[in-house]
């Protein structure tokens, strides 16, 4: 890894981010949502992310992914696809251009570009997650 990806990995979220995503999260609560699976890049900021969405949604399961840093979407879906059918609900917290690339992949988007802190909210079409991919999934809404 380079000194400027070191520092980019290493660097925290803004306190105008943490607000966000508290808000966020909040929202998240009072929607009913929650989480079986949080599959989070090991980036700090990231890290950062799951912590706050956690305060708010408890979760069953979160794994710190090396791969989910500066991942395309070619990587991420992969992850996708070996998660567990067990797992109901999957948050995937991720970095763009990547995490933008496979919403509008799963959803039959041209184009996507999601902003730190934004949300994209997927229905899947499929019942098991090896079969999700190319235009298995609608986009419902976009939360920040």
């Amino acid at each position: 890894m380079s000194s400027a990806s070191r520092r980019d990995f290493e660097r925290p979220l803004t306190e105008t981010g943490k607000k966000q995503l508290e808000r966020l999260s909040k929202t998240l609560k009072a929607n009913g949502l929650s989480f079986d699976l949080i599959l989070c890049s090991n980036a700090k900021r990231t890290e950062e992310t799951a912590k706050i969405i956690q305060e708010q949604l408890p979760t069953n399961q979160t794994k710190f992914l090396p791969e989910l840093y500066e991942s395309g979407p070619s990587t991420i879906l992969n992850l996708i696809n070996h998660v567990s059918d067990e797992v109901d609900q999957l948050l995937l917290i991720g970095h763009n251009p990547g995490i933008s690339a496979v919403t509008a992949f799963l959803s039959g988007q041209d184009f996507i570009s999601l902003k730190p802190g934004m949300l994209a909210k997927l229905e899947i079409f499929q019942d098991r997650w090896d079969g999700v991919g190319k235009n298995t999934a609608l986009l419902t809404e976009i939360l920040y």
